[in-house]
């Protein structure tokens, strides 16, 4: 007999165990008496009855955590801040995306780092301080679906508020890759913080 029969066998001796084990049990409660066959397959057709809707619901939680994961994003990585000029930050980092419904990459940017260190691995990332692209919309760089990694750019002039950017001032900024029809996010790429000066 060959181990995948075996097994099958296995699994249906132990199926027909836990059958009778419930029958047994059932039969305990004064008001599940039986003097007839006819009382006692009953019983063991309920006990099937039960053991198919606790089988649906292991399988129906699965599928439902399944779900919960969503739709993942790789994150961008390698992201590094550059001053180009007294109130410009170049951030660049490195993105390889192939998923069908990646859209691009969206920038964050904020004076306080709890802002970006805070769920920094959620998928949602709404509550965070980030910028539109200059269509008002997200994502902040529009990017191509493809599976070669590429090297991204984003010229940073003002807060999310609108505020300019200035000196001696401490930026903490990320940069994560976004899906427009699922509305969902990457982790945030590495949080990195640069200071302007004149």
């Amino acid at each position: 007999m060959s181990r995948k029969r075996k097994k099958n066998k296995n699994h249906t001796t132990k199926f027909l165990e836990l059958i009778e084990s419930l029958s047994r049990n059932l039969k305990k409660i004064p008001s599940l008496k039986y003097s007839s066959s006819v009382d006692k397959f009953s019983i063991l057709f309920v006990a099937l009855v039960i053991i198919l809707a606790l089988s649906n619901f292991f399988v129906t939680s699965c599928v439902i955590g399944a779900l919960q994961i969503g739709f993942p994003l790789t994150p961008p990585l390698g992201l590094e801040l550059t001053q180009t000029e007294s109130n410009t930050i170049k951030a660049q980092w490195w993105g390889n995306n192939s998923e069908s419904y990646f859209s691009g990459y969206v920038v964050f940017i904020s004076t306080n780092s709890n802002d970006l260190y805070k769920n920094r691995n959620s998928t949602n990332h709404f509550d965070k301080p980030y910028l539109l692209s200059s269509t008002s919309n997200l994502p902040t760089v529009i990017a191509p679906i493809s599976p070669i990694t590429r090297d991204y750019h984003y010229t940073i002039t003002s807060l999310p508020d609108g505020t300019p950017i200035t000196t001696n001032i401490p930026y903490y900024i990320a940069v994560s890759a976004f899906s427009s029809s699922k509305k969902t996010f990457s982790p945030l790429s590495n949080i990195t913080n640069i200071t302007l000066s004149n």
